[in-house]
């Protein structure tokens, strides 16, 4: 087996826990492996977002193997998941989802993503079951603003009792109810029950380099435009493109990189080039304004004389390039 330098930090799983946790150890400057027991997973390659029923097997119908449909976005995964079972105490009917694949279960879930109130943190103290946490929930409030911050969450600030609002500006703008929730909207308007919008985890307007969502597809397919909340489109993409540093990583050749994240990591050369532009520019919080060719961005890009876009990831020993601009300045290097 091949030996590596000495890792800061290891991450055991890449979804809501462990994509945070790159991102924000890689971004520190830390060096950081994380270990993955599902497959590569590209959302931005793989979602079906349009595909028709009728061009799936079964017309897309759950099978043992596909429990919400063939079109699903999870992949090696399900209720039970073969060599790795588990109990559930006598009485209950408790069902573990499990996905092995990059991102883990943010590729699959409803998005919903409500915050904990005051009441839930001290539950002795109001109705003397339970026990109560070590922390309050004014403790962690700043770290929901965060989360919701760096996630996309729509929502609204209602005051409702043990529903904490957000701060000003951190949540999206809700979409607008459809016929069916106006109808309930108008009915418990009547029987004075509040109903608001729910909090999801979902864009209505875009973050960096992911859109906002348009209302066309079924999430539970995966979202190729990033709109919908997963590590694949966000933590996991910031983290890769953080990996040119200082503290870690002092390496500043940009085809050396091209060339590790294919052989050694094993990045299509797309992907590698998606991780030192876009994602790199979105990484350093740059992401509105540098990181991909767009009307009102900088116009810092390098034009290479190459056949395909390849070459840069797979030739090493030679530079190929044509003349550089920076901030719409041409120059030779």
């Amino acid at each position: 087996m091949a030996r590596h330098e000495p890792y800061d930090a290891v991450i055991v799983g890449s979804g809501a826990g462990g994509g945070m946790a790159a991102w924000v150890l890689a971004s520190k400057g830390l060096r950081v492996l994380m270990l993955e027991a599902g497959r590569h997973y590209d959302p931005y390659a793989e979602t079906p977002m349009f595909s028709a029923p009728r061009d799936a097997p079964l017309r897309g119908a759950s099978t043992p193997d596909k429990a919400f449909g063939y079109y699903d976005a999870c992949v090696d995964g399900g209720w039970e998941v073969p060599g790795e079972p588990y109990a559930s105490a006598p009485g209950s009917e408790f069902m573990w989802w499990r996905s092995r694949m990059l991102g883990g279960r943010t590729n699959h879930w409803a998005r919903n993503s409500f915050r904990m109130g005051p009441y839930d943190f001290k539950p002795p103290t109001r109705d003397g079951l339970g026990v109560d946490w070590p922390v309050r929930y004014e403790d962690l409030a700043p770290y929901y603003d965060k989360t919701e911050a760096i996630v996309g969450v729509y929502g609204r600030n209602d005051g409702l009792e043990n529903h904490p609002d957000s701060s000003p500006g951190v949540l999206h703008q809700p979409p607008a109810p459809r016929v069916g929730e106006l109808l309930i909207q108008a009915g418990c308007h009547d029987l004075d029950i509040p109903c608001v919008p729910a909090r999801r985890a979902v864009l209505t307007r875009p973050i960096g380099n992911r859109s906002a969502c348009f209302y066309a597809t079924n999430c539970g397919r995966g979202c190729s435009i990033g709109a919908a909340f997963q590590t694949t489109t966000s933590f996991l993409p910031m983290a890769l493109a953080t990996d040119c540093n200082p503290g870690s990583a002092p390496v500043t050749s940009l085809l050396l990189m091209l060339n590790m994240g294919c052989t050694l990591f094993g990045l299509t050369p797309e992907e590698a080039f998606s991780g030192v532009t876009r994602h790199g520019a979105r990484a350093l919080g740059l992401g509105a304004s540098h990181g991909t060719l767009e009307a009102g961005k900088a116009a810092d890009f390098a034009v290479w004389d190459i056949a395909r876009p390849a070459e840069l990831a797979y030739r090493l020993g030679f530079n190929p390039l044509a003349y550089a601009v920076k901030d719409g300045i041409i120059g030779d290097n």
